[in-house]
């Protein structure tokens, strides 16, 4: 273990230039105001994630929301859901990591339990509030053998529900 400080929410930016290396495209995606997926697996993989949950969030229904409100709208809506706020942030780690995981409707978010589940939440609302919504899965970040295992069985379990037509879900694994 290293004696390395947890970083706050405003750290993305000056911790990505410290770890830039193999020539990665590390950056904030422009459209989201998030993690660009090369910036989130280099944060991932130096960043102690003890105690920590994946918060793993599908935008429902993208094709049809882009179609009604055209898609510079829809992103703007999801940018304003997705991006963590400070109220976000209120555990002890206070070690928010947000970014795209595919794209432009799935993304991964690191927290505290209890943040994780407060950050869908409110997600969640702010896409109702525009008539969305998302599909979240909330594990562990350890509860597979690593982080990205975990963030691929989250996935799964997402992709699983809407393959059942549950969408608009909240679901924690323990």
């Amino acid at each position: 273990m290293t004696n390395e400080r947890r970083l706050t929410p405003f750290d993305y930016e000056a911790r990505i230039r410290q770890l830039e290396i193999d020539n990665y495209l590390l950056s904030i995606s422009p459209v989201f105001g998030v993690l660009t997926r090369p910036a989130l697996e280099l944060l991932l993989r130096h960043t102690d994630l003890t105690d920590l949950w994946v918060c793993f969030c599908d935008i429902d229904a993208m094709k049809a929301a882009n179609s009604r409100y055209g898609k510079p709208m829809v992103n703007s809506f999801i940018r304003r859901a997705i991006k963590p706020r400070a109220h976000d942030i209120i555990g002890e780690h206070k070690t928010p990591i947000v970014g795209q995981w595919f794209s432009g409707d799935e993304f991964v978010g690191v927290f505290t339990a209890s943040d994780a589940l407060g950050y869908a939440q409110r997600v969640q609302l702010t896409l109702y509030e525009v008539g969305m919504s998302a599909t979240f899965v909330l594990a562990p970040t350890n509860y597979l053998s690593t982080v990205f295992t975990t963030i691929a069985f989250c996935d799964n379990a997402v992709q699983a529900a809407k393959s059942l037509n549950h969408r608009a879900l909240i679901i924690e694994v323990k």
